[in-house]
């Protein structure tokens, strides 16, 4: 993400914290007021300094990429030529890239099934998945990755913000533990749609807890040809 959006979200996080512990819990961003990555200097202040994982970066994942294979590139102040690569016959590299390589390649659809306010200051709505089905959260902190798919022209006069939950009865299963911001609140039935979930979150942690099947699976082809890689759960399949 840019470094202005992850300032943000670090700046809010710890104002949140602070304004609670001031007497105003209305200004929590991150679930639970937690810090996340901050640490607590002695004062009983959270520190300036984000000590977790960093989700920012100054170039694209493909800008990066393309530095790497075809220009010099500088480690601790050394300068190594990657023409070594042509010069040995352009070599096919096996590597293992990551799940950043199909991340972004796969959407995940989700119904919403109620909304409510906690503590009277906070919004919330649950999904019709829960963290079994979209294990992001388990991994990674910032959860940008949501909007409604469904009455996109309809807007209210200010941003609607709320947490996320899924449909699990246990206090983990948070699909979002920061608050995202929607232009309409959303209501029961809307269609929310949640973007790179191509690696870990189909196939990782699907499970069918709670007697919950677990949503279908399909292949969207570039000329808009889909097929099923696997159908939804019936009855049957779950309690057989």
């Amino acid at each position: 993400m840019a470094q202005a959006e992850w300032d943000e979200i670090l700046r809010r996080i710890r104002d949140g914290f602070l304004a609670a512990k001031a007497g105003d819990p209305s200004k929590i961003y991150l679930w639970g007021n937690a810090l996340g990555g901050f640490t607590m200097g002695p004062d009983g202040v959270p520190t300036t300094t984000w000590e977790d994982e960093l989700f920012t970066a100054p170039y694209a994942k493909e800008v990066m990429l393309e530095a790497i294979l075809s220009s010099d590139v500088s480690v601790d102040g050394r300068t190594m030529a990657t023409q070594a690569l042509a010069e040995a016959g352009s070599p096919a590299l096996m590597i293992e890239p990551g799940r950043s390589i199909v991340s972004d390649s796969g959407i995940a659809l989700a119904r919403v099934a109620f909304e409510k306010r906690i503590a009277g200051v906070h919004n919330l709505i649950s999904l019709d998945l829960g963290v079994v089905n979209y294990c992001e959260p388990i991994v990674a902190l910032p959860a940008r990755h949501l909007a409604l798919a469904t009455g996109l022209k309809q807007r209210d006069a200010e941003p609607f913000e709320t947490f996320i939950a899924g449909n699990l009865c246990f206090s983990a299963d948070m699909l979002s533990r920061l608050k995202v911001a929607f232009p309409r609140k959303p209501v029961r039935g809307d269609v929310l749609l949640i973007s790179s979930t191509g690696a870990y979150n189909p196939t990782f942690s699907a499970s069918n807890a709670n007697s919950f099947p677990r949503p279908a699976r399909l292949l969207l082809e570039a000329n808009g040809d889909w097929t099923y890689l696997k159908r939804a759960d019936s009855y049957q399949e779950i309690f057989s």
